[in-house]
């Protein structure tokens, strides 16, 4: 009780004590108990950090002690013995309990911060999380986590990186992989570590219902607040090693093995078929600038039959004829596109316009058509009323295989999108915004990232809606710019491809949202939907598609036919459907909107 009067003679034999004891037999109860209480000791003294011990311990011990403990705790977690008993199994697991919660004591003394972050320090670090994933195949995927991530040391990139990379690399299904990505981050966020000093051990649940949440920029920026000086630095260092040691690209490779395996033949069939965005992007460049040069080739045909009209003598053209170039050169490309649709063999109509020789009764001119037609039902109409597609719902719970210590993909996945939006939204340098920005624009980025979501079902972890707001964030125009690139309308047409993955589901939510209110979770999901097309319908008309009038007017038109598909139209008619049906509930009664009283600014957007 009387820790602020401890000598240091005291502490000297206790980490002395600590480091001669764990060359023992480890798997012994009696061991461990001593082990136990000497770290409990030492958790005493560094919990009161302007006590004289705890300076005594920062400044003469620090190092030793902080390498003893970590010493004990790998060789707690890697020396296992088949023989031991119950007893024994349990010293040493409240023995892995007492270093995890003297390390974590020790990362709010600022004198003990440097000696956690020693390099023999990170090699512990990594041999202490691969060791944890080992020791699943025999106890439990539920047991306790040693979450040594959580301390000082866990806020290195570096060190972090050491286990998603290289020999030491973590699996990815399992939970030591979500841990390390939710502590990263948290770091990147700017999460205070004294918030979660108020729970006794940092369990999965605690981690799970943090990355199942939606993204809240106002209550991240009011944590922001509670960041010590060192905490707020060390945030704006690792945000710059996190662009430095391009995290995202190897956190996306480690993922990889998650993503979906449907979505990567559809990318790879609609390549075959040339289908692609990309090649739907080359195709409107070919035809914008076959617009540019039939503009220029009739205004010099116009000017030149203007000036022998004039005599050959110095007259200045007329702008008119160059006008009438560019309106008949519109109307072209106009009509071979109507000529294209009209191209199209539709079995169900090619025996309704009977040639004049022929005088087939009505009947038997109705019975053909109705042979000839197409039995398939369109899938945009059949997502308005029947349930399919891409699933919205996903198994409940964390594990997706309890036994082999598997998670759902949805709480990995969500941990890597948080990761991004922390380097986006909330970036302590505009270099660390620049460059994320640039890494997501990529276009094989992107198609990976895709893959990676639609592995997922649509609501579990709010993940679409987390990724249309990354989305929105990545490709809005900066304020200082006053035109967009033309590269970034194969981002577009990736994203307007994948809003079907999204909108069917959606449909058929909205289409029963007379009889049943859509939850808090698929209101965020709309409003997030909206705000990305709202964003999307502004730009487009930013994109810098030709320096002539009558050409960007034209590409502006067929790139938001693009954009906005018929699912996407009906998407959005109903959420404004939807939003007026609430609106005139509201004036019979508190029934609604008592409900959504919560979500009025999230339907202003």
């Amino acid at each position: 009780r009387r820790i602020h009067l401890f000598a240091f003679d005291a502490l000297l034999s206790t980490a002395r004590l600590n480091g001669r004891l764990q060359f023992f037999r480890l798997f012994s109860g009696s061991n461990s108990a001593v082990l136990r209480l000497a770290v409990q000791l030492l958790a005493r003294v560094v919990s009161d950090p302007f006590s004289n011990a705890c300076g005594q311990l920062a400044r003469r011990l620090g190092d030793s002690v902080i390498e003893e403990v970590f010493k004990l705790l790998v060789r707690n977690l890697t020396l296992r013995s088949s023989t031991a008993r119950k007893q024994a199994e349990q010293e040493r697991e409240q023995l892995s309990v007492a270093c995890v919660d003297f390390l974590r004591r020790a990362s709010a003394v600022e004198d003990l911060r440097f000696s956690m972050r020693a390099t023999q320090i990170g090699t512990f670090f990594a041999a202490i999380v691969k060791a944890e994933e080992r020791q699943i195949n025999w106890v439990s995927a539920d047991t306790f986590d040693v979450a040594v991530e959580r301390t000082w040391t866990g806020r290195e990139m570096k060190f972090l990186l050491l286990n998603l990379s290289g020999l030491e690399r973590v699996d990815v299904r399992m939970k030591s992989a979500f841990r390390l990505l939710s502590r990263m981050a948290d770091v990147l966020e700017g999460h205070p570590d004294h918030l979660d000093a108020r729970e006794e051990h940092i369990t999965l649940a605690v981690l799970s219902k943090r990355e199942q949440k939606m993204w809240d920029d106002a209550e991240i920026r009011r944590r922001q607040l509670y960041l010590d000086d060192s905490e707020r630095q060390d945030r704006a260092n690792q945000q710059s090693e996190f662009i430095r040691l391009r995290l995202a690209e190897r956190l996306l490779l480690l993922l990889m093995p998650l993503a979906s395996a449907a979505t990567q033949s559809r990318f790879a069939q609609q390549k075959r078929e040339k289908r692609d965005p990309e090649y739907w992007a080359g195709r409107f460049k070919a035809d914008i600038e076959d617009m540019e040069d039939d503009i220029a080739r009739r205004a010099e045909a116009a000017e030149a039959k203007a000036l022998a009209e004039a005599g050959g003598g110095d007259t200045v053209a007329n702008v008119t004829p160059k006008v009438a170039a560019r309106r008949k050169a519109r109307s072209r490309f106009r009509k071979q596109k109507e000529e294209e649709e009209e191209e199209f063999d539709d079995p169900a109509l090619e025996n309704l316009h009977e040639e004049e020789s022929e005088s087939a009764q009505a009947r038997e001119r109705l019975m053909e058509v109705l042979m000839n037609t197409d039995i398939a039902v369109d899938p945009e109409i059949a997502a308005m009323y029947t349930q399919g597609g891409s699933p919205m719902y996903g198994a409940d719970g964390l594990w997706l295989n309890l036994f082999r210590g598997f998670l759902n993909v949805a709480w990995i996945i969500a941990a890597f999108l948080r990761c991004l939006y922390a380097c986006v939204q909330g970036a302590t340098s505009s270099a660390v915004v620049n460059e994320t920005v640039a890494v997501l624009r990529r276009v094989s980025f992107l198609r990976k990232l895709i893959s990676l979501v639609e592995a997922c079902p649509v609501m579990t972890c709010h993940i679409a809606a987390k990724f249309f707001r990354l989305m929105n964030r990545v490709l809005r125009m900066q304020p200082h710019q006053s035109a967009e690139s033309m590269d970034l309308v194969v981002n577009y047409a990736l994203i307007a491809d994948f809003s079907v993955y999204v909108t069917h589901p959606l449909l058929f939510v909205l289409k029963h949202s007379a009889s049943r209110p859509l939850n808090h979770e698929e209101q965020i999901l709309c409003g997030e939907v909206a705000s990305f097309y709202a964003m999307l319908a502004r730009q487009t008309s930013y994109v810098k598609y030709s320096s002539d009038y009558q050409v960007q007017k034209w590409a502006t038109e067929i790139a938001l036919e693009k954009f906005f598909t018929t699912a996407t139209l009906r998407t959005l008619v109903g959420m404004l459907l939807f939003d007026i049906q609430i609106d005139a509930g509201t004036a019979h009664g508190s029934y609604i909107s008592h409900l959504f009283a919560d979500l009025a600014p999230m339907r202003e957007r």
